[in-house]
């Protein structure tokens, strides 16, 4: 079976660019975002949200998609969302439990200047929403939007409840996401 890469973010590091103009140039068997779909987007919100999930089904979707790669190619999947402040340490766990179904992961995280990748966050934000970044910035990591459940819980969710999308400061850390990610998998950054 083909070797495996999951390409988790960061959004706002070239993720988008990277999809559309990159990963399906390269000599690989490129599923996710712009690429042969294995309906990306909606086993990613599973894996990243829900409370209760199926990780066996996700990593049958996966093991076929890549069984069905004729050329034994190593098979690329990329989605941002995959890394977002959302319990990341639950995420970490979900994907060990992931690759213990479907062998090895090789994670890809795209990284930028902390500072300009914050400052890009908030002015993404900042397009649904009027408040300035002093508000915003959390550096507790205590206020997570439940995106992209949030529409449906106004009443619940943070960013409904004080007009705000915070900022989490601490998942901006990229010495913290190192550590938790290279407890399980080879993790390898590109820098923009």
């Amino acid at each position: 079976m083909s070797e495996l890469f999951l390409h988790i973010g960061h959004a706002k590091c070239a993720t988008s660019f990277l999809q559309r103009q990159v990963f399906p140039k390269l000599n690989l068997d490129y599923l996710g975002r712009h690429g042969r779909h294995l309906d990306v987007d909606k086993w990613v919100n599973n894996l990243t949200f829900k409370e209760k999930i199926n990780i066996p089904r996700i990593a049958a979707a996966i093991t076929v998609a890549k069984q069905s790669n004729c050329l034994k190619l190593p098979t690329l999947i990329s989605h941002e969302v995959l890394l977002r402040p959302y319990k990341v340490d639950r995420l970490v766990s979900r994907l060990a439990e992931l690759q213990s179904c479907v062998g090895k992961i090789n994670i890809i995280i795209s990284i930028r200047r902390q500072i300009d990748l914050i400052f890009s966050r908030y002015i993404h934000d900042r397009k649904l929403l009027t408040y300035n970044i002093a508000e915003a910035l959390d550096f507790n990591g205590t206020t997570e939007c439940l995106y992209p459940y949030c529409y449906k819980n106004m009443n619940t969710c943070y960013c409904r409840q004080h007009k705000i999308k915070f900022i989490n400061i601490p998942f901006y850390n990229y010495l913290i996401l190192y550590r938790k990610l290279t407890q399980h998998f080879d993790v390898s950054f590109v820098v923009f």
